[in-house]
């Protein structure tokens, strides 16, 4: 059998893949997780049928979890962090917090700074978009102020030139 799959059919199956993702989700309003893991049955499946040996195919399921499990730990170490601190009422009690420090004129350049003297702190713009953020978000919109500044704010602020420099207490 032919192993080789052109350029033509690999766009075909990654198209089919994502209709199949977005119809699950949004079209069916599945939990992500069954479209997912049905569409990698599927290509697998379809790996079959082509001619893959199945070490073949783990092999190259290897390689992509390889290269990808750093940033899917740092995403669940993230979302196990947020989650904790909404629990415990951490972002409301940083909410009620903000209240009492930040004035409602100065709001969006204090979240700016905020998150700028955060992320430069921690060295993770992501990690300070999702907490402190979320908190300042729900600030901005208890305030009355535009979401979508409230929200750039946070994400600019995260991307300016200070933040992106490695803390200087960490090793290099």
């Amino acid at each position: 059998m032919n192993k080789q799959i052109s350029f033509k059919e690999a766009v075909t199956i990654l198209i089919l893949m994502l209709v199949m993702l977005g119809w699950g989700v949004i079209g069916f309003g599945l939990s992500p997780q069954i479209p997912v893991l049905t569409v990698i049955a599927l290509l697998i499946f379809w790996l079959q049928i082509r001619g893959f040996e199945w070490e073949e195919v783990m092999k190259g399921i290897s390689q992509g979890i390889s290269t990808a499990i750093v940033p899917i730990f740092i995403f669940l170490l993230i979302g196990t962090l947020i989650a904790v601190w909404i629990q415990a009422g951490i972002i409301p009690s940083l909410m009620v917090l903000g209240f009492h420090m930040i004035s409602s004129h100065f709001f969006v350049p204090s979240v700016f700074l905020v998150c700028s003297l955060v992320g430069l702190a921690i060295g993770s713009g992501f990690t300070t978009v999702s907490t402190v953020g979320i908190a300042l978000f729900g600030m901005g919109s208890t305030l009355g102020i535009n979401p979508a500044l409230t929200a750039g704010a946070p994400s600019s602020a995260t991307r300016c030139p200070l933040c992106l420099t490695q803390p200087t207490w960490l090793p290099r």
